[in-house]
């Protein structure tokens, strides 16, 4: 049974070579649980590897009972996505409860284990300075008092001052990042606004707008709803009315003058929006809002 194996892994061993072109080792575990078991197994694995691989190439291992020690790592870190990740996906609740499973870790495994606090706090701290860092800020200048605390340590000192601490951090730094991209939506709104302001005569097409503001159109109708209450082009209707409006109660401006003037192309399309929008025609509307001698 073993020789059948052995043949049916070199199979695979050569097979894997030919595609990626390197060359490749291979380890084969003890029974396991699916999928309870595959953690332990991994972590198993990778220990023999780098105890009996080390820079050879092309070994096939068998596990060993005896041979193999209990992983002395935390589980938690190695879950996919990592924690910075989630942190730079704005996925909060995800990120919050990979915190909480961290701590339940330490607590349950590791409860006197310096070096498994060591460990989370570098991870933790680490993917919060990183996350800061790439928004063009510093830790000491969003949060001193988190900062100083760090640096004295003070996080390190038991599991509960790193669970607190994390948590304090984790919870600043999520109001950041929401007023970081609130700010960043109010100034994407500006510019459109001040776009179409300027070009509504022109080109003031959904296109053109998120060419602007270097936005995928789709993208730029979602966040405009989501910040706005109103879709964009809503908001273009309204200005052209408003503009409208005003051009002929200010203007002696013919009726195709304006509607050229707001951007439609169309005097008859332009009339039926107007009706619909003012409930009279454009001509009603400036013979009622002349002024009276």
């Amino acid at each position: 049974m073993l020789h059948l194996l052995e043949k049916v892994l070199l199979g695979l061993q050569q097979k894997l070579k030919s595609i990626l072109k390197e060359p490749v080792s291979l380890h084969l575990t003890e029974r396991l649980a699916f999928p309870d078991g595959v953690s332990t197994a991994y972590e198993k694995a990778v220990a023999a590897f780098r105890q009996q691989v080390g820079d050879r190439r092309e070994l096939i291992l068998f596990e060993s009972p005896s041979a193999s020690p209990a992983p002395k790592s935390l589980r938690t870190l190695q879950y996919a996505p990592s924690l910075l990740h989630l942190l730079e996906m704005s996925q909060w609740e995800q990120a919050e409860q990979r915190l909480f499973e961290l701590f339940g870790e330490l607590g349950s495994q590791w409860p006197e284990s310096l070096e498994h606090l060591l460990v989370a706090g570098m991870e933790i701290s680490g993917a919060y300075i990183q996350l800061i860092h790439r928004s063009g800020s510093y830790l000491r200048d969003a949060a001193p008092e988190l900062m100083a605390a760090l640096g004295d340590f003070v996080p390190f000192r038991s599991i509960a001052a790193l669970q607190q601490w994390s948590m304090d951090a984790f919870r600043l730094i999520r109001e950041l990042q929401k007023m970081e991209v609130q700010s960043s939506r109010q100034s994407v709104i500006r510019k459109v606004h001040l776009f179409i302001e300027k070009n509504l005569h022109i080109d003031a097409s959904l296109r053109a707008i998120a060419d602007e503001v270097h936005m995928h159109p789709t993208h730029l109708s979602k966040i405009y709803k989501l910040e706005t209450g109103q879709s964009l082009s809503e908001y273009m209707m309204n200005v052209r009315m408003e503009r409208a409006g005003r051009m002929l109660t200010e203007t002696n401006l013919k009726i195709y003058e304006i509607c050229e003037g707001i951007g439609y192309l169309d005097p008859a399309y332009f009339i039926k929006v107007f009706r619909k929008y003012y409930g009279m025609t454009p001509q009603e509307y400036r013979e009622r809002h002349q002024p009276q001698p």
